[in-house]
């Protein structure tokens, strides 16, 4: 580099803040989204065979991944919807006779209309989904709280308890989804800023030499 031509010193300046930013944007993003919820989850533990109509949400509190019994399923006759900017969709897990206390429930984002009993999130349509995994993002878990506290005051049943899940036919498969996610994010990160360089760097080339 010539000490009395200061355009590539400008350019490496440049290139180096945008790399910066932006693998500073995309990092914190991908730890956020995939990362954090990843390690999260295998901290908890699974459980299997559970009964939703019969065993209380405080008694796995501690579950990350859950099977429940042969016969259990969504009650979408009680699902609801809290609206705060984004709609947060909760619909009770049951099995064979309605529970003291609905502390299961199923959720999803935009996914359902707003209106009761309309619930169409996760494997919501299939005869063998019977498992979910928790619910780990402390900011949304108020929010399904809050569509909770409505279903109770519309159809009259209480949730001492509730614990949050993503309605699935298999958990694991979903959970070893964060962390491919979260590799993809590196590489496709990775190769995109190697060709958005290369690019900045012919630019680079062709204005230089008009100067």
């Amino acid at each position: 580099l010539s000490t009395r031509d200061p355009f590539w010193y400008i350019f490496l300046g440049f290139t180096s803040v945008v790399a910066w930013c932006s693998g500073h944007w995309l990092g914190d993003h991908n730890w956020t989204g995939n990362v954090t919820p990843y390690f999260a989850l295998q901290a908890l533990d699974s459980h299997f065979d559970v009964d939703p109509s019969v065993e209380a949400g405080i008694e796995h509190i501690d579950a990350g991944r859950i099977t429940f019994k042969a016969g259990s399923k969504l009650n979408l006759t009680q699902s609801m919807g809290f609206k705060s900017r984004d709609q947060y969709c909760v619909t009770p897990i049951v099995r064979n006779t309605a529970p003291q206390s609905y502390d299961y429930w199923a959720i999803g984002l935009n996914c359902c209309p707003g209106i009761p009993a309309d619930f169409r999130c996760g494997d919501y349509a299939s005869p063998n989904a019977r498992a979910g995994l928790r619910l780990v993002e402390e900011d949304q878990r108020a929010l399904y709280a809050l569509a909770v506290q409505q279903a109770e005051a519309t159809y009259g049943i209480q949730a001492t308890q509730p614990l949050f899940f993503y309605w699935l036919e298999d958990p694991t498969a979903e959970l070893e989804s964060y962390k491919e996610e979260a590799r993809r994010t590196v590489r496709l990160g990775s190769l995109s800023f190697g060709a958005l360089q290369l690019f900045m760097v012919f630019f680079a080339m062709f204005i230089h030499s008009k100067l």
